[in-house]
């Protein structure tokens, strides 16, 4: 939605003032992408907060222990402990509200509502983090001075930073239960109905900030204003403390750099530590540098509201995840299981993980396997909600083509060009989401007992079908896309007949080898087989007998690919060369360059991760030892290719934009506004 001011109107005013906002509806845009993305980032962390906590609760030598000082790591859980609370108050007050997904909800809420309950948690859970995070970093330099550990010292520290800690943060928040909930338009780079929930009390800094004439409830102003300083102060004098903090652990560290060189764990434990203060640090200062600039540079507010909680994510989030996976406390108490000698000389003579590229079936451990938690799965979420935007988009091409009355006759794209590329995407959409369910969602671990005791094989054997025959027609419909495309850019008066025969000789040959790869599959046997480094035990993919044992169809696969990769590259390279000749043609016409641009960057998407897909494809059969490498990036590579090519397309392509047109407006309804 444009404006004619270039930003949404109401800004920084409370939308209970405004009835519009009662009859809003949701609009996506960028920001829901960031949130959402903000969000699964956000569940590693917390899961890891979570194990940590349980680990110690029980841990029987959780103050005794020689790995890590106890009160390090009991300011450490609170820090984290408190920073997840906050984060996740942060999304309520914050970050849900400013997709303008509950803004016609939150307009009619009363001023007296449990909203301002959620910002005192959301203040009161900041300012405790804070608190938690000095307290960390100093028992960390303490006890890095005083190598004898001084309990006791440490004890009383900790209980009185604490108490101190919980009162201040009461002081700082509670005063908004006692003013009236509010939500507040915000201005660009947000959507108009981008709103974040404060309370009338918080408002004032607001006014201050950005409405330096505001007179009215000038005591109020003066308070709120009085406690956005100290706010400011207080972050401040936090940021310097752990910056001191960590200069002074780095000068010590360094005249410690000979001690316990014999003590491998020692040393990890401590350059963990040592990381972690580092990971603090650096996202403290950045979040301060914005905090400080919005006094001065407060028509960027908003673009600091947006860039601020990434710089706090980043520190919440690798803090648990990098502590948790890395620190040597949590690996101590595990203990490999017994092997024979004669397996044990098999996995050294391969080095590789039990098991690898063998099928699950023939090893009756799998069936009480339990899942075990990755960064694998953390990747595989991540490319699950990357692919949520590439659907949409999808979709919506699909919805707009089949209500658009001029999909026949369009002039900013020739329909068969369209038409080739939405099979290409919805073939592409298919195939992926075939392949989460039989093959990433299996490399998490996360179905691997339930598969290793599945009687029936009749279900794995027609997803594994489906998929081999869904890739295989993506294949063929991204090179009559390419075609298709390069055809009529060579013939710009369009051969609609020439281009109709084309499409639909070239669906019904791709269909029918799609069918033949399919039921080749159906007749084979459906497995689970273990995969190698950089998976875990346990983690597995699903095949058949024909796929995985058949030396010819792997050629065969290969070889039909490389076809394909060249056809995309040969009608890539005959694109450009005639875009280059046509570059002084319709120069008057935008909307058609404009086109043009999008479908030849299209292409030029396409084509630069099949050409990678292919180069790894190529490399299995020389360097056999990394195909489970090759396997983790070749899904990266795809997605990219799946989820750009969508995305990008459908949100720069004017074909989508022309026919959307403002509602009428009579004379008397525009007289009376």
């Amino acid at each position: 939605m444009s404006y004619s001011t270039g930003h949404p109107p109401n800004v920084y005013r409370p939308i209970n003032l405004f009835p519009e906002y009662q009859q809003f509806s949701y609009h996506f845009d960028y920001v829901s992408i960031i949130i959402v993305l903000s969000f699964i980032c956000f569940i590693p962390p917390t899961l890891c907060t979570v194990k940590m906590l349980v680990f110690y609760l029980k841990s029987p030598n959780k103050n005794t222990s020689k790995d890590i000082h106890p009160y390090v790591f009991k300011s450490f859980l609170c820090m984290q402990f408190c920073n997840i609370i906050a984060t996740t108050f942060d999304f309520i007050v914050y970050r849900i509200p400013c997709t303008s997904f509950v803004t016609s909800y939150l307009s009619t809420m009363k001023s007296d509502s449990i909203i301002r309950y959620f910002v005192v948690c959301h203040y009161g859970f900041d300012y405790i983090s804070q608190f938690y995070t000095v307290l960390f970093c100093f028992i960390r330099v303490l006890v890095l001075f005083n190598p004898r550990s001084h309990l006791e010292v440490c004890r009383i520290l900790f209980v009185v930073w604490s108490l101190v800690s919980v009162l201040l943060s009461i002081c700082g928040s509670f005063p908004h239960i006692w003013y009236d909930a509010v939500g507040m338009q915000l201005d660009s780079p947000f959507q108009y109905g981008a709103i974040i929930l404060t309370t009338t009390f918080a408002y004032g800094n607001i006014n201050i900030l950005f409405d330096c004439s505001c007179v009215a409830h000038q005591k109020n102003d003066i308070i709120s204003a009085s406690a956005y300083i100290g706010g400011y102060f207080f972050s401040l004098i936090v940021t310097i403390s752990i910056v001191a903090i960590t200069l002074i652990m780095l000068i010590k560290m360094k005249n410690l750099k000979l001690i316990d060189q014999h003590s491998k764990l020692k040393a990890k434990a401590e350059t963990t530590l040592k990381i972690t203060m580092c990971i603090i640090i650096i996202p403290s200062i950045l979040s301060q540098t914005f905090a400080l600039a919005s006094f001065w540079a407060y028509n960027y507010a908003c673009y600091i509201i947006l860039v601020r909680p990434v710089f706090l994510d980043c520190r919440v989030n690798i803090v648990s995840c990098y502590f948790y996976w890395t620190h040597p406390y949590f690996k101590q108490k595990v203990t490999p299981k017994p092997v024979s000698v004669k397996s044990l000389s098999t996995i050294l003579e391969m080095a590789s993980l039990p098991n690898a590229y063998l099928p699950i079936d023939w090893f009756p451990e799998y069936q009480t396997f339990s899942y075990q938690f990755d960064y694998v799965t953390v990747i595989v979420i991540l490319s699950f909600i990357c692919f949520i935007p590439s659907v949409f988009a999808t979709v919506q091409m699909i919805l707009f083509y089949l209500k658009t009355s001029t999909r026949n006759g369009s002039k900013e794209i020739h329909p068969y060009v369209f038409k080739s590329f939405l099979c290409m995407q919805s073939c592409n959409i298919i195939a992926t989401a075939l392949d989460y369910i039989v093959n990433r969602i299996s490399y998490t671990t996360l179905v691997t007992s339930y598969i290793a005791t599945m009687k029936s094989e009749i279900i794995k054997r027609y997803l594994v079908a489906a998929l081999y025959a869904f890739i295989y027609m993506s294949q063929l419909y991204t090179v009559l896309f390419c075609f298709i495309r390069v055809l009529v850019l060579f013939n710009p008066r369009t051969h609609s007949e020439i281009c109709s025969v084309i499409f639909k000789v070239w669906s019904f040959v791709s269909c029918l080898f799609s069918l033949v790869v399919f039921f080749t599959n159906i007749l084979s046997k459906a497995i689970g087989i273990q995969l190698d480094f950089p998976f875990q035990y346990g983690a597995i993919t699903l095949t058949t007998t024909f796929a995985s044992t058949n030396r010819l169809q792997t050629i065969g696969d290969a070889v039909f690919s490389s076809i394909v990769t060249f056809c995309i590259v040969t009608m890539a390279l005959l694109m450009i060369i005639k875009m280059k000749t046509l570059k002084l043609v319709d120069q008057n016409s935008k909307l058609k360059a404009k086109a043009e641009t999008t479908l030849k960057i299209t292409m030029c998407i396409i084509l630069l991760p099949s050409m990678m897909t292919q180069v790894f494809t190529i490399t299995c059969f020389w360097a056999s030892t990394y195909a489970s490498y090759i396997i983790f990036a070749r899904a990266i590579l795809v997605d990219c290719r799946v989820n750009i090519v969508s995305c990008y397309f459908y949100w720069t392509h004017p074909y989508f934009k022309q026919l959307t047109v403002l509602k009428p407006v009579n004379v008397k309804s525009l007289s009376t506004n």
